[in-house]
C-alpha cells in the first residue's frame, strides 16, 4: 500500500514527489524500493504489486520500480478499506482462481530484513493453514498513544483491537505485557478474506463483489461505479474489528512508522546531541532535534532543543516536535495560500 499523501512531511512531501518516493530512513533508497525489495524473497519479483491512489500513480509509475502494470489505483479515496477491496477485486481477476496475499506497508522502517521476511512467511502460513485473517504486531518500547494496539492471546487469536489509546491506557498495555502495536499489516487468502467480510460487513463485501465481477470482465466503468458504493474507512474498523478468525504474529524485526518527522529520530543514525540531520546543517548546543535541508545553503541552530526544521527550495518549516503530527495542517494551508 502506497496511497498516503505524506502531507506530514510537507515541504519535502508533494503530490509530485510523495513520502514515499523519498529517503526518510537514511537507507539510499526510497521508502517504496525498500518495501518492494524487503517483499522479493517472499513472493518474487513477478509477484510484487503497488497499491495507491489515482493522484499518486503518475509519480509511482515516473520512478521506474515496478512495471505499470503491476501498478493498481483505486479511483477515489475510501481510506484502507477501499485501496483493500480494489486490490484483492483487481489480483482476483488477474489470478482467476485461489490465491493468498500479503499486504505490506510503504512507509515502515524495518530490519533487519531476514528477519522480516521470517515473520511475513509465518503470517501467511498461519492465514493459510487456519483460515485466518492474520496481522503482524509489533512488541511495544513505549507507550506510545500514536499506534493502534492489539490484546493477542498465548495461542495467537486476538482478543480485540484499540486504536490510539491515551496515555494512561497505553501505559496499561505496555505493562500487561500481552499488547502489541496493530502494524497495519495483513495476510489472508481471498476465500477467507471474503468470507469474513460478508459475515462482518455485508454492505462492503456486496461492494466488493460488484468490483470483483466488473474487473473479471473488464468492465472499467462498472468496477468504479460498484467502488464508489464504499463507505470511507479503514480495513481495521471494517474487517479485522468484526471477523471471528483472526490472528496475531509478534515480529522478529525492529519496526518504526515513519508518518511524521519527529520518527527520524528513531530511524536515521544521531549524531552526538541526539539530532537527526540530513543535508547542510550545523546544530550548535542543539539536542533532540530534527534538520532536513534539501538546498545548497547551511542551516545553523544554535541553544534549541525539540525542534523541526525543514529547508527546501521554496518553503521553510519550523516547529516543535511534540507538533509533528500537526504539519498536515501547514501543508494544506500553504495549498490554499
Amino acid at each position: 500500500m502506497a496511497g498516503g499523501s505524506g502531507e506530514r512531511f510537507w515541504p519535502v512531501s508533494t503530490p509530485a514527489r510523495p513520502k514515499q518516493l523519498l529517503d526518510l530512513t537514511g537507507e539510499g533508497v526510497s521508502l517504496l524500493e525498500a518495501a518492494l525489495r524487503r517483499l522479493e524473497p517472499v513472493v518474487g519479483a513477478e509477484n510484487l504489486w503497488i497499491s495507491t491512489s489515482t493522484a499518486l500513480s503518475e509519480p509511482i509509475r515516473a520512478s521506474g520500480l515496478i512495471a505499470e502494470d503491476r501498478i493498481l489505483a483505486e479511483p477515489d479515496r475510501r481510506n484502507t478499506l477501499g485501496a483493500v477491496a480494489w486490490t484483492m477485486a483487481s489480483l482476483a481477476a488477474h489470478e482467476g482462481g485461489p490465491f493468498a496475499v500479503a499486504i505490506t506497508t510503504s512507509d515502515h522502517a524495518i530490519n533487519p530484513t531476514d528477519a522480516f521476511v521470517s515473520t511475513v512467511r509465518k503470517a501467511v502460513e498461519t492465514a493459510i493453514e487456519e483460515d485466518a485473517l492474520a496481522t503482524i504486531g509489533i512488541p511495544p518500547t513505549r507507550p506510545d498513544t500514536g499506534f493502534g494496539y492489539i490484546e493477542r492471546a498465548l495461542d495467537g487469536r486476538v482478543r480485540r483491537f484499540t486504536e490510539k489509546p491515551n496515555a494512561e491506557t497505553a501505559a496499561q498495555f505496555l505493562a500487561a505485557g500481552d499488547f502489541l502495536w496493530n502494524s497495519g499489516m495483513f495476510f489472508w487468502t481471498e476465500a477467507t478474506f471474503a468470507l469474513e467480510l460478508e459475515q462482518g460487513n455485508p454492505p462492503a463485501f456486496a461492494a466488493y463483489e460488484r468490483i470483483k465481477a466488473a474487473l473479471c470482465t473488464g468492465e472499467a466503468g462498472a468496477a468504479t461505479a460498484a467502488f464508489l458504493e464504499l463507505t470511507s474507512q479503514s480495513i481495521d474498523y471494517a474487517l479485522m474489528e468484526r471477523a471471528s478468525s483472526v490472528r496475531c504474529v509478534p515480529a522478529e524485526f525492529s519496526w518504526d512508522d515513519v508518518g511524521t518527522w519527529d520518527s527520524l529520530l528513531r530511524t536515521v543514525e544521531l549524531d552526538t546531541d541526539g539530532n537527526a540531520v540530513v543535508g547542510l546543517a550545523h546544530p550548535l548546543e542543539t539536542t533532540g532535534s530534527v534538520i532536513y535541508n534539501t538546498t545548497a545553503a547551511k542551516v545553523w541552530t544554535l541553544g534549541v532543543e525539540g525542534l523541526i526544521v525543514v529547508v527546501t527550495d521554496g518553503q521553510i518549516l519550523i516547529t516543535r516536535a511534540d507538533r509533528a503530527q500537526d504539519v498536515r495542517t501547514v501543508a494544506q494551508a500553504s495549498q490554499a495560500d
